[in-house]
């Protein structure tokens, strides 16, 4: 039986950490989420709200979601955070 997009509600870390691999997700309103550490609630998330437009990274901590406060680095100017400073930034939460 083939999972949808819809009912999938993590994603391996691959699709989150590169430009490229973000690049192929669809824009939607709630992030897609890698889990980080599964006994402290943490995960990782990635929002893409248009295709034109940088993503954001967040957090969840046992269920409440914490902004990381930087967009990504979806563009080529090198602004943003990428995967890996978005993993540092999340896990100095617990």
């Amino acid at each position: 039986m083939a999972t949808s997009q819809a009912t999938r509600r993590h994603l391996a870390p691959k699709h989150l950490r590169t430009r490229n691999a973000r690049s192929k997700l669809k824009p939607r309103r709630s992030p897609y989420h890698v889990k980080l550490d599964e006994s402290a609630g943490l995960f990782i998330g990635y929002r893409k709200m248009s295709a034109n437009r940088p993503g954001t990274w967040t957090a969840k901590l046992r269920g409440r979601f914490i902004s990381l406060g930087a967009h990504a680095d979806d563009d080529s100017t090198g602004d943003g955070m990428t995967f890996v400073q978005a993993e540092k930034a999340a896990r100095a939460l617990i």
